[in-house]
């Protein structure tokens, strides 16, 4: 949904609903719910000013409910309300893969996101922008996200689209800087856990 109130500026509102994804089988004695693993909702709301006819600056703020995904969102503890945890547990729907089995712990995240747009000419447009988000993954849960240490917290991006009589080739560099997590390791409190990680993307098209 997008509005335009004055000619420089519009606003923008954007809603996705929770995605149903078929079940990972090679992973049902993983993830919670036998392998489900959906991808959650999320919502953005943004606004963009032109100052000028080649210049756009846009500023957005995106919420994700990773919190509603049972395998996202469940936290490492609760395998020790499995039976065969050791801990006097007695529920099996706590057990890898049931439908309260542990999960990556996150919480819902915010993003907010600011870039600039710059059409030099009618053959060159370049583009700049930088994300950053909150950390939804809590300490408590390095665990288990050993497995996929998504933790970073910002992203850099620099752009650009050169426009031909035929076409446009786009070219894009994403900068992802490193981000440590430390957390105690659930099954050995006396061991802490660091999951780190930085990237590097290259985009073509």
């Amino acid at each position: 949904m997008e509005w335009r109130p004055l000619p420089r500026w519009a606003f923008a509102a954007a809603y996705t609903s929770k995605m149903y994804m078929t079940r990972f089988t090679h992973y049902r004695d993983l993830f919670a719910g036998h392998g489900s693993f959906d991808i959650p909702a999320s919502a953005t709301v943004g606004i963009t000013y032109k100052p000028s006819h080649a210049l756009a600056l846009s500023f957005d703020t995106q919420r994700i409910w990773y919190g509603s995904i049972a395998s996202i969102a469940n936290p490492i503890q609760n395998i020790f309300q499995c039976p065969t945890a050791g801990a006097g547990g007695t529920r099996l729907s706590n057990c890898l893969g049931g439908s309260d089995g542990p999960g990556f712990g996150w919480g819902n995240m915010t993003i907010y996101k600011l870039g600039a747009q710059w059409r030099l000419d009618p053959t060159w447009t370049v583009r700049f922008g930088v994300s950053q988000a909150a950390q939804p993954i809590p300490a408590s849960q390095a665990t288990f996200n050993i497995l996929a240490p998504g933790v970073v917290e910002t992203h850099i991006a620099a752009g650009f689209t050169r426009h031909t009589a035929n076409g446009q080739f786009s070219m894009a560099f994403t900068y992802v800087p490193n981000h440590t997590l430390v957390g105690p390791n659930t099954f050995d409190p006396t061991q802490r856990i660091a999951l780190q990680m930085h990237q590097f993307i290259l985009d073509l098209g």
